[in-house]
C-alpha cells in the first residue's frame, strides 16, 4: 500500500510540473512576441521619388501650399526647412500664392492618438505651377508612439527630397 501512495504522490508531482511547463512555455512565447512588437513598433521608413532628368537646383522660388485642415503649422515647418537649404520660400493658401513661383510644395500629414496625439506620417510633393505632374515626392512613416517630433520628421522628408536638389 505504501508503494501505491508513493506512486500517486509522484504522479501528482509530475502532473503539476507538467502543468507548470504547459503554462510557462506559452508565457515565454507571448513575452517574445511582445518584445518583438515593441521593437518593430519603433521602425520607420522613408521613401523618395524624383522624375527622370529633374534637377531641383533650378527652382529657387518655392511656395508651400497650406493644408487648410492643418492645426499643427506643418506648412511653416516645411518652409523653415526649405529656407535652411537656401530656397526662397513663401507659404499660405494657394489663393495667396504670388506670381513668379517656380515650384509648389504640397504636404499631407497624418496623426493618431494613443494616450497622446502624435504624427505618424508626413508626405510632401513638388510640382511646377500649371503642370499636373509631380516632379518629386517623399514620405516619412513612423507608426510607433515612441516616434520623432514633427519637426524632425519634416526635416527628414524635406532632406530626402531636396538634398540632391540645392547646393
Amino acid at each position: 500500500m505504501a508503494g501505491a501512495g508513493r506512486f500517486r504522490a509522484s504522479k501528482r508531482k509530475r502532473l503539476s510540473f507538467g502543468t507548470a511547463r504547459c503554462v510557462i512555455a506559452p508565457m515565454r512565447s507571448i513575452a517574445a512576441i511582445a518584445i518583438l512588437a515593441c521593437v518593430l513598433a519603433g521602425c520607420s521608413s522613408t521613401t523618395t521619388y524624383r522624375a527622370q532628368n529633374v534637377d531641383l537646383k533650378k527652382y529657387h522660388r518655392l511656395w508651400v501650399d497650406k493644408n487648410l485642415a492643418d492645426d499643427y503649422h506643418i506648412n511653416e515647418m516645411v518652409a523653415a526647412e526649405l529656407r535652411s537649404l537656401g530656397y526662397d520660400v513663401g507659404t499660405g493658401p494657394s489663393t495667396m500664392m504670388p506670381p513668379g513661383i517656380e515650384a509648389i510644395v504640397t504636404y499631407r500629414d497624418e496623426w493618431t492618438w494613443d494616450f497622446k496625439t502624435y504624427m505618424i506620417d508626413i508626405s510632401i510633393s513638388v510640382q511646377v505651377p500649371g503642370s499636373p505632374g509631380i516632379i518629386a515626392s517623399g514620405s516619412y512613416f513612423r507608426p510607433g508612439i515612441t516616434g520623432k517630433a514633427p519637426q524632425a520628421m519634416v526635416r527628414d522628408v524635406v532632406l530626402s527630397v531636396f538634398k540632391q536638389g540645392k547646393k
